[in-house]
């Protein structure tokens, strides 16, 4: 199924209100914002805390590098706010730029695409996103992410 713009927002937040096990998140740029536009992110971020509180494993791999270039500023501010509520949050070593979007959901779902979660993102810009149910592409898609969160250091 593809994903448009801001309907990305549904899905994401009905997936991590069910989860009960996992959450896989991959992402370039994060933000939260208190504005009427970032509302639409607000919600989301509620289920991920509400997630982790109740048990579920969420490990979120942002984009960052040490010398803090050509990486979102509000990603520093949500790794905290994640860290805080008990998710696990980690970056590529080096200068390697985290720009993959992938959300996984207990091993069940998995959305591919272009969206950040950031304002524009669900607001302005044109996103498009697969959700993708096969269970092996889900299974391949939650390897590579493995691999790359064991090789990639603590926020």
């Amino acid at each position: 199924m593809i994903i448009l713009d801001d309907k990305i927002m549904g899905n994401l937040q009905c997936f991590a209100f069910n989860a009960s096990k996992e959450i896989y998140i991959s992402c370039y740029k994060v933000e939260i914002k208190h504005s009427n536009r970032g509302k639409k992110l607000l919600k989301f971020w509620d289920y991920i805390y509400e997630a982790a509180e109740r048990g579920v494993k969420v490990h979120f791999l942002l984009n960052w590098n040490d010398l803090r270039r050509s990486v979102a500023k509000t990603n520093l501010y949500v790794a905290q706010e994640l860290k805080k509520h008990g998710c696990k949050v980690r970056y590529l070593k080096g200068t390697r730029c985290c720009h993959a979007k992938i959300f996984i959901f207990d091993d069940n779902l998995c959305i591919i695409g272009s969206h950040n979660l950031s304002v524009k993102s669900v607001t302005e810009n044109f996103e498009m996103s697969y959700l993708v149910e096969n269970k092996e592409e889900i299974s391949q898609a939650k390897k590579i992410f493995q691999e790359l969160w064991n090789d990639a250091k603590d926020f």
